[in-house]
């Protein structure tokens, strides 16, 4: 079994982005507040449920997945 180097790099350069961006949330939340709020999680989980919905049911391309998800997901947090 051949393993593409490129692409292992690639998908652990977007999934460190994903905890990167969550840890960023966490953190200027709790440096500001001096309270932790998990609700970022709750809207990662949320936004990437919409986007596999529309994506895999829907037959979106990930960009229009990508762009539904953000909206939906900022449409129930405000």
């Amino acid at each position: 079994m051949e393993v593409n180097w490129a692409q292992v790099l690639f998908n652990s350069a977007v999934t460190a982005s994903l905890y990167l961006i969550g840890a960023v949330g966490l953190t200027l939340t709790y440096g500001l507040s001096r309270f932790p709020n998990f609700a970022h999680a709750e809207f990662i989980a949320l936004g990437a449920y919409i986007g596999y919905f529309v994506a895999g049911q829907l037959g979106v391309g990930p960009a229009g997945a990508l762009i539904v998800a953000f909206l939906c997901t900022g449409v129930v947090g405000f």
